[in-house]
């Protein structure tokens, strides 16, 4: 088993490096890594930030929010990342759930590749009822055939607060660990 540092120089290029097991690199200041052993996975956590986990069947959804919240409530600010693990249709599914989001939005999905990575990007403005400001959303998903593994990742935050929060979610985003083969 290998795992894969993420490291997002400028959506859509990618810059992969190799990572041994599940050793970590130095986390940036005011981030902590939050390891998921089920995926062989890490994710930054800004300091402060609260990480929520669920398991439905074979999908797995992990929370990195400003704000703790409990569902059936749904979080302002944050990260979610929902895996799809051995489900060898899922890298399909995540692309037409992708193309169909973008494109309700009128925006493109982009494509980039990072061998055994497929990447599809989107980023819209999404409006949100019962007087809410409408929120700006930023779509991730990364297949990997070759674990059959695919993970859709989305954060999202009002736009009033977008900028401030993008320059917290960006980092999380740039750097992803994620298991790259079996």
């Amino acid at each position: 088993m290998r795992t894969r540092v993420l490291a997002f120089l400028s959506v859509p290029l990618l810059a992969v490096s190799t990572a041994i097991a599940i050793d970590l690199p130095k986390a940036p200041a005011d981030y902590s890594w939050h390891q998921v052993p089920e995926i062989k996975g890490a994710f930054l956590v800004p300091s402060g930030w609260h990480v929520r986990e669920e398991l439905d069947g074979k999908t797995l959804a992990i929370f990195i929010t400003e704000k703790p919240f409990e569902p059936p409530e749904q979080f302002e600010t944050g990260m979610s990342v929902n895996v799809f693990r051995d489900t060898p249709s899922a890298p399909s599914q995540l692309k037409q759930i992708l193309d169909r989001t973008c494109s309700a939005h009128e925006k493109r999905l982009q494509f980039n590749a990072s061998p055994p990575f497929a990447l599809m990007t989107c980023e819209f403005d999404s409006p949100r009822g019962n007087d809410l400001e409408p929120v700006r959303v930023f779509h991730l998903g990364i297949a990997n055939v070759e674990t059959r593994t695919s993970y859709l990742v989305t954060f999202e935050s009002p736009l009033p607060t977008w900028p401030e929060a993008w320059r917290v979610g960006k980092p999380m985003l740039d750097t992803l660990v994620l298991e790259s083969e079996f």
